[in-house]
């Protein structure tokens, strides 16, 4: 897998080929598929029949299946037509259910994909599914306020059975225009447009519906983006599709990143190894932010890449390893030796992936242990991760500095290059205040606060013996470990016992 992002050229013709596009289809359902399959496997077996009817509830409108909110809900996904094994599933639901629909009922779902780590390698124990219902730009308020309580009912059936899935209602033909999102625990309002679209494309999984018009648009005619669409679309080059388009991705725009960063300042307060790992691919970003070199578009270069017999394997490009081979160029080619073996540690915490407990229980652990054996990892380094829940006191603070040191790098680095470009940030004052609240909250240090030490939920922390201390020169109160090592020091004791208490070491 390389580590560099290949340069695009531009071509200043419009060159449109039927069996071209027919190939980047054809391999891109094949990589859905590949894609959709990784997906289930990361999930309980009792919770993929789920995912294989999660379609067919938003196409069908039955009042005694999950999401049912009234006979004049939205319903219907474009094209889409239940499997007989679908079918039975509905019924084994409820069994007055019969797929009929009525006769020349327009689809009011135009397409239906899931984004982010579901069916990657980054696809964990705690991985949610984020998915896009994209519908009929027509539907009015009462319409659309009925089709979002739907989705909130198939996600708390979902929850029940401890599936977590997040629905969001798309209209891809405002979404240029909107550039923005709620502001939400899943969002990050209007900080993030062209990102979040990057993150799209490079990590959908189509689940019903039409296709994305993206994919169909070569590199090479990015330039050309509308043309190229209204070209394939008159010309029906692929008769049997219609599209929803999200629109292009030229270059990353500059408040975004820092926007961005901020954002995901913010989400390592609960997921600091996630965001360490996009907050480096951030600082790449910044740096390309005047040339469309993204990586987006080395997976459409992939799709657009094959002939009418090659087949892409899926890890070739799974979103995740592009990102950490993006990230490792990087850090390498600068000669950030540390932070690239910090990241590494972040990568294999993400996923979750105990290689000392077997490497051939999966493609994905066979993936990772040929990678540790790059990184020249032996296996006492590896075991010793695995067994991040026995680490004591002094390997959680020592972890947690290294959180705090990476966090406080990018913070930094994102912070200078923004000034040194004179750069505005466009988001609006309301949400960063927000997020700028949050972070001062989770990582300032100042006297009574007690903050949290165990990011990876260590449950070794308590210790046999403690020595309480007051240092008649300053009137601090410290505490030891039975080794005499300090553990921590505060202004008075009962701070120090409610830290001790709270970070389950007392």
């Amino acid at each position: 897998m390389a580590n560099e992002i290949p340069h695009i050229d531009k071509k200043t013709t419009l060159d449109v080929d039927r069996q071209h596009l027919s190939n980047v289809r054809g391999a891109f359902l094949k990589l859905n598929q590949a894609r959709f399959d990784l997906g289930q496997d990361g999930v309980k077996p009792s919770q993929r029949f789920m995912l294989d009817i999660l379609a067919s509830l938003l196409h069908f409108n039955h009042p005694m299946l999950p999401g049912y909110v009234s006979r004049t809900t939205p319903y219907g996904i474009d094209t889409f037509d239940a499997s007989g094994e679908q079918l039975l599933e509905l019924k084994r639901l409820t069994r007055s259910f019969h797929p009929t629909q009525p006769v020349n009922k327009e689809a009011d779902i135009l397409a239906l994909f899931s984004m982010g780590s579901f069916g990657s390698i980054a696809q964990n124990s705690q991985s949610d599914i984020d998915l896009w219902v994209c519908y009929r730009p027509d539907l009015d308020t009462e319409l659309l306020r009925q089709l979002d309580d739907k989705c909130k009912k198939i996600s708390e059936w979902a929850k029940r059975n401890e599936l977590d899935i997040t629905f969001f209602l798309m209209n891809d033909q405002t979404f240029e225009q909107e550039k923005k999102l709620a502001f939400n625990h899943d969002g990050s309002g209007s900080t993030q447009h062209y990102l979040l679209l990057d993150e799209f494309y490079r990590t959908l999984i189509h689940w019903a519906g039409q296709l994305p018009a993206w994919i169909f648009v070569s590199p090479h005619q990015e330039h050309d983006y509308q043309k190229y669409c209204n070209e394939i679309q008159q010309q029906r080059f692929l008769p049997e599709e219609n599209f929803v388009d999200f629109g292009k991705i030229s270059t990353i725009p500059a408040d975004e990143c820092i926007s961005s960063a901020i954002w995901q300042l913010y989400k390592a307060i609960s997921s600091p190894y996630k965001s360490i790992i996009k907050l480096l691919l951030l600082e790449i970003y910044c740096q390309k932010l005047f040339e469309p070199l993204i990586l987006s578009n080395l997976f459409k270069q992939h799709l657009h890449g094959v002939d009418d017999k090659q087949i892409i394997h899926h890890w070739d490009v799974d979103p995740y390893l592009q990102t950490y081979y993006c990230i490792e160029g990087y850090l390498q080619t600068t000669n950030q030796f540390k932070r690239l073996e910090f990241l590494r540690r972040c990568f294999y915490f993400k996923l979750e992936q105990p290689l000392s407990c077997g490497y051939e229980t999966s493609a994905k652990a066979s993936i990772l242990h040929e990678m540790t054996k790059v990184w020249s990892w032996n296996d006492a380094y590896i075991k010793n991760l695995d067994d991040h829940k026995d680490w004591n006191i002094k390997d959680t603070l020592e972890e947690r500095r290294l959180i705090i040191n990476e966090l406080n790098h990018s913070y930094h680095y994102i912070m200078d290059f923004f000034r040194e470009k004179k750069i505005k940030i466009q988001a609006s004052n309301k949400e960063l205040n927000i997020l700028g609240r949050k972070l001062h909250a989770a990582f300032s240090r100042k006297s009574g606060k007690i903050e949290w030490i165990n990011p990876l939920s260590s449950e070794n922390l308590g210790e046999t013996k403690l020595i309480f201390q007051r240092k008649s020169n300053t009137h601090l109160w410290v505490v030891l470990d039975k080794r005499n090592i300090l553990i921590n020091k505060k202004n008075t004791l009962a701070e120090l016992i409610i830290w001790l208490h709270c970070n389950g070491i007392l």
